[in-house]
């Protein structure tokens, strides 16, 4: 899994939607006409076992309603109340959180994060006294994802945020939107400092009691027992597959919400009213406003943007939303995904509109759930119907087309007929990195095996000369190359992960 490519692939597809497309159908007067055939045909043509779809307007839920099952092979439907991951759609519950601590005046936007999380430190001393709250939820920190250490990682959270000093920046501070799930813990660690509350206690507290979200929680842990839950699927080999559920509880704050489409409505009418519910002001309406105004311009890919350069404009990140115009109308949305479930949420504030879609698959990435909105979107608007999910879909293919295609091109680049230099148990050892912490080299049945952590272990299989491609036992993990240097004395002395990091052999 990596979100920012999710992300950034599900931006340029909301770019496209600003094109003027040829007339099509008028929306019928009924937002929902031949909606549910819609949703089934394009549910079977994107490979997707489960969906799950709310919409409120004008703070009234008018549509909620779950399609297929919960697991392939099994009985058991999807309907409204059916528990999905929802992924990074958590972050925006983490911002409106720090919202509501501004309003206390016990956070500031621009505040320091080192003034709310002690001792927090960055690679460079000038972003570590300059990073504020505020950089840390629109992306602009100048790290990169940094994937590998908090997805299937064995480090808690206090040992993931130790550790973020030592990652170099990939680009200079404040000058790019580079997505970054650690700094959404950072943020949401800081606001639990402040609260002397945990970050859990505050979800719960804030957002799930005084909206009646009784049916949400923050960890699959508190999946056990319930029986009404979605199971993940990915396509593995080509063949959709349910999947197990994989825990963010490491980096919570940036997506471990679980909940259903019945909850989340109730999520949107708070958005949908200016911070209040039944009566409430939970948030002010400038610090809801602010989450979801522009702070960040967002990378959209050169070749759309030289073929279409008036629409490249506006695509932009806010405080745990994406944000860009529609037809005239500001449209504030974000997608989550994570092992075998994507999630999506968008709302148009002046139209009091707003949508949530749940499925239980990364088949087809973000393409059904986002095609939907803006077929639901075009009916209130009366805008002609187009088959925006058949477009999105398009849009995927040629995509995960391009992925393969470098895949194709790295294979190119393996020399044949090499053998490496040492014998398999000579590559055996203790690797360490500053940043990632030990990783175990073993010989096992005649092959190196590598250990990472209980979720991350896999066997590496010679690629050319002294470079070994790591082939994760999990298949939700990507392959990647791991290439051993020898010192002056012909010994294994280091071994470099895909350009990630360098383990250093321990003595």
């Amino acid at each position: 899994m990596n979100s920012a490519k999710w992300l950034s692939l599900i931006i340029t597809i909301n770019v496209l939607m600003n094109l003027v497309l040829p007339q099509a159908t008028l929306a019928d007067d009924a937002p929902f006409a031949d909606f549910d055939s819609y949703v089934e045909k394009m549910m079977k043509q994107s490979d997707t076992p489960a969906m799950a779809v709310a919409v409120v307007k004008d703070d009234k839920l008018v549509y909620a309603k779950g399609f297929g099952v919960c697991k392939l092979g099994e009985d058991k439907k999807c309907d409204e109340h059916t528990i999905f991951a929802i992924g990074s759609c958590s972050k925006a519950v983490t911002a409106a959180i720090i919202g509501m601590l501004v309003d206390e005046k016990k956070m500031q936007w621009d505040g320091h994060l080192t003034e709310y999380l002690k001792g927090f430190q960055l690679f460079d001393p000038y972003v570590t006294r300059e990073v504020t709250i505020r950089d840390a939820l629109c992306h602009r920190t100048g790290l990169p994802e940094m994937e590998m250490l908090w997805y299937a990682s064995p480090l808690a959270p206090k040992e993931i945020l130790e550790r973020m000093r030592y990652q170099k920046p990939a680009s200079s501070f404040r000058s790019k939107w580079q997505y970054n799930n650690g700094m959404y813990l950072a943020a949401g660690e800081s606001a639990a400092a402040v609260s002397g509350k945990s970050w859990q206690e505050l979800v719960k507290e804030r957002i799930f009691v005084p909206l009646h979200m009784s049916e949400s929680n923050t960890s699959i842990t508190q999946l056990t027992g319930l029986t009404n839950v979605a199971m993940p699927h990915s396509k593995i080999n080509n063949v959709v597959k349910s999947v197990p559920y994989r825990s963010i509880d490491p980096c919570a704050p940036a997506g471990a919400i679980n909940s259903n489409v019945g909850d989340m409505s109730q999520w949107i009418r708070l958005l949908l009213s200016n911070g209040k519910f039944e009566g409430k002001q939970l948030i002010s309406a400038e610090s809801l406003k602010e989450t979801h105004t522009p702070q960040m311009v967002t990378h959209v890919p050169g070749k759309f943007a030289q073929k279409y350069p008036e629409i490249a404009q506006g695509a932009s990140y806010g405080l745990g939303w994406a944000c860009n115009n529609y037809h005239g109308h500001e449209i504030a949305w974000h997608g989550g995904g994570i092992d075998g479930m994507r999630s999506y949420v968008c709302i148009v504030p002046d139209m009091h509109l707003g949508m949530v879609f749940l499925t239980n698959s990364d088949a087809c990435g973000h393409s059904l759930s986002a095609g939907l909105s803006f077929r639901i979107i075009d009916s209130y608007m009366k805008q002609p119907l187009q088959d925006w999910c058949q477009r999105m879909l398009d849009a995927y293919n040629a995509d995960q087309a391009e992925g393969k295609k470098k895949e194709a091109e790295l294979a190119a680049k393996r020399v044949p007929n090499t053998h490496p230099s040492l014998a398999v148990e000579k590559y055996a050892g203790k690797y360490s990195d500053t940043e990632y912490g030990d990783i175990n080299i073993a010989k096992k049945d005649g092959k190196l095996r590598i250990d990472y952590g209980p979720e991350r272990q896999g066997t590496l299989e010679h690629w050319n000369y002294d470079t070994y491609q790591i082939v994760w036992d999990d298949p939700m993990i990507d392959k990647c190359l791991a290439g051993f240097q020898l010192n002056q004395n012909g010994e294994a002395a280091l071994v470099e992960i895909s350009d990630l990091a360098i383990f250093n052999r321990k003595k």
